[in-house]
């Protein structure tokens, strides 16, 4: 939501200022399910900010200098809005909804290329080309879940 007012003034025959004002407001729906593993995931992942403060003041003026030139000048305060992906990020990848695991040979020792963890959507999985393996669905348990703020604290 945006609103704006901007009114000018001829302050000589060859000078116009203008002065204008901008309010926004970047309304977002909150994330529905966020991740309480912790007290920073929970922090992080539960409410979007929505400022309400962002009035923007702007200022004009056109100048005639000369017959043929003409000098134009302004100010103004802008706020930048947040991206979609932003959102989508908080909403989905936040370790509830999407999560990661890190597979190696000793931890998921079936996962050997080319075989898949899950059917891909479409056809069934055939090699690309001849001579090529055709991939196989693995049925995968994946290893136990830890959060990411554990796993990057060290241990003594």
């Amino acid at each position: 939501m945006a609103l704006f007012a901007e009114d000018s003034w001829k302050v000589r025959k060859n000078l116009t200022v203008s002065l204008g004002a901008r309010y926004d407001v970047q309304d977002v729906p909150q994330p529905n399910k966020p991740n309480t593993f912790d007290a920073l995931t929970t922090e992080y992942t539960s409410k979007i900010n929505i400022p309400k403060t962002q009035f923007s003041p702007r200022l004009g003026f056109s100048w005639e200098a000369a017959k043929d030139t003409v000098v134009r000048g302004g100010f103004g305060m802008f706020y930048a809005k947040t991206s979609n992906s932003t959102f989508y990020a908080i909403r989905v990848e936040n370790g509830v909804y999407q999560q990661t695991f890190n597979c190696k040979p000793t931890t998921c020792p079936l996962l050997d290329f080319p075989n898949v963890i899950f059917t891909p959507p479409g056809q069934t999985p055939t090699a690309p080309f001849a001579g090529a393996l055709t991939p196989t669905v693995t049925p995968f348990t994946p290893p136990a879940v830890r959060s990411w703020l554990t796993d990057s604290i060290p241990t003594s």
